[in-house]
């Protein structure tokens, strides 16, 4: 295992950088960052290089139960929600609240307490006595996850049928109101953070249900100062990262270098050529070069003496 602060002093010793003498191009108040942003872009290429296949891993995550508890009023173009023996949270602000007051689905802007919150949009008239349901049907996965696999509910087990993003604006075009045991998953980008999937369920979840998915990972990158994050990798592949990462973080600099174990891209190159030597696949696996005609496998054929035609 290598923890983020043993990866950094690896380079800094490498380098003979401090936290006083990091390069010009480091920012001054976190000099550490750009041996992070080193290791997360020799972490890649490396893998990429070796053809590291993915990792399949296993993930979880829980939904939540709708809030129904008393009922709940609004005012005519007010977006303020006022509640009856209800219990709203804190934890409620984004979630999305159903009632027979308005129509569709509105999403919580704010709480005020546990019985007022606002709303992101405005009645067109006035009720009292509604009842509600406050649930959450968009679950962002693990950051990790590259592919996703396969997904189910835990216990009993049921498979959930995924459903593309344009079937799944065709068939849910009108915000749904249906709550139940998920049959159907649709997963996309996260608004905030592009590498992250994002899962949304039909029917909305009417219970706490365990939902697992299998997917495909990739190493994360490092992201802690603290040490708290950590790469679960093989030590040869490690002096890989650092030994490419030292290369990232001396070309970009100027002043004296000091005797590195690489000092070049090709030098670097014929270390992972004997790497996937040693670590290849039977024969039948390798990736084949492309033959030419006269090596086609096949019964041999007579070939034509050209000058004869002449």
């Amino acid at each position: 295992m290598a923890t983020y602060l043993e990866l950094v002093n690896k380079i800094a010793r490498r380098t003979g950088w401090d936290e006083t003498t990091a390069p010009s191009f480091a920012d001054p108040g976190r000099p550490w960052d750009v041996f992070k942003d080193f290791l997360n872009e020799a972490k890649d290429e490396i893998f990429d290089e070796l053809a590291i296949r993915a990792i399949e891993q296993e993930f979880l995550f829980r939904t939540q139960a709708p809030e129904e508890a008393g009922t709940i009023g609004m005012t005519v173009n007010n977006p303020i929600v006022t509640g009856t023996g209800t219990t709203f949270l804190s934890t409620h602000v984004g979630n999305k609240m159903l009632s027979g007051g308005f129509e569709g689905w509105h999403r919580i802007s704010s709480f005020v307490g546990a019985t007022l919150i606002s709303l992101d949009s405005r009645p067109r008239a006035t009720f009292t006595g509604a009842t509600y349901s406050i649930f959450e049907d968009e679950y962002d996965l693990d950051p990790t996850a590259r592919r996703i696999i396969s997904a189910w509910i835990d216990r009993p087990r049921q498979d959930l049928e995924f459903v593309s993003e344009p079937y799944w604006n065709d068939r849910y075009h009108e915000p749904s109101t249906s709550l139940g045991v998920p049959r159907e998953i649709m997963l996309f980008r996260s608004d905030t953070t592009a590498q992250i999937w994002q899962a949304q369920l039909r029917p909305i979840p009417d219970d706490i249900y365990t939902i697992r998915y299998k997917a495909e990972t990739r190493l994360a990158d490092l992201s802690s100062a603290t040490g708290a994050d950590f790469w679960e990798i093989a030590p040869e592949i490690e002096t890989f990262i650092v030994d490419r990462a030292v290369f990232k973080a001396l070309s970009s600099s100027i002043g004296d270098q000091p005797d590195l174990a690489i000092t070049t891209r090709a030098d670097l190159r014929d270390r992972v050529d004997k790497y996937r030597e040693r670590h290849s696949d039977p024969t039948p696996h390798r990736r084949l070069r492309r033959m030419g005609p006269d090596e086609l496998p096949g019964p041999s054929r007579p070939r034509l003496d050209p000058s004869r035609f002449h």
